[in-house]
């Protein structure tokens, strides 16, 4: 579930869009790592746009194949928040239920915090944080970007996940924004270095697509 890529859900905003009709923003992806994840969700405005301040659900479900540590394993979660929206900086902090099964069913409580910001006309940074007591595990990602055309952003991602028995810490790269389709992307790879174990590689593709905004 720490990768059902809730900064996808923030980085919509990077598009353009009407102010006052973008509600709901669909998104899913597959990661491949020291295990295969999948996951697919989605945000909604509950008062308003997603490119204004207010309050906003997340929903997200995903699987997992079995790991070296450990076998396959699903969950899904509903939250609700806030989000701040500044002309340059989106702030959103959400909590709610989180539904973990790995042989057994785990009920708990999950907090998670996204930014997205622009410094300037050319450049996009993000940061998520994910703390989740179903099955313990804390899951954190920033990423850089520069642009280099239209909406389409690239630069470094550095993540960091802990829970029982397993720590993992990732080093990347990534290509945010290109649409295709009817859906915009966004692709990443790079090092995978687990706290036991041998270091890999990991590759992402995500996909999400707006309903409202022009």
């Amino acid at each position: 579930m720490r990768r059902a890529v809730p900064l996808l859900a923030c980085m919509i905003l990077a598009a353009p869009g009407r102010a006052d009709d973008l509600r709901t923003v669909f998104f899913a992806g597959l990661d491949s790592g020291h295990s295969l994840h999948g996951h697919a969700g989605f945000k909604h405005a509950l008062d308003g746009s997603l490119n204004a301040s207010g309050f906003v659900a997340l929903a997200v479900a995903g699987a997992s194949g079995p790991r070296p540590d450990k076998g396959r394993h699903a969950g899904a979660a509903l939250l609700a928040g806030y989000q701040w929206a500044l002309p340059r900086w989106h702030v959103t902090l959400l909590a709610g239920p989180d539904l973990e099964r790995d042989g057994r069913v785990r009920l708990g409580v999950r907090l998670q915090g996204e930014v997205w910001a622009r410094p300037t006309d050319d450049t996009l940074l993000t940061l998520t944080a994910i703390a989740a007591s179903g099955r313990p595990q804390g899951y954190a990602r920033a990423s850089a970007g520069y642009r280099l055309w239209g909406e389409v952003h690239a630069g470094p991602e550095v993540s960091y996940k802990t829970e029982p028995g397993w720590r993992e810490a990732r080093v990347g790269a990534h290509v945010t924004g290109f649409a295709f389709a009817g859906v915009t992307w966004r692709v990443s790879a790079g090092r995978s270095l687990p706290g036991t174990g041998r270091a890999g590689t990991y590759a992402g593709l995500s996909g999400w697509v707006r309903l409202g905004g022009d």
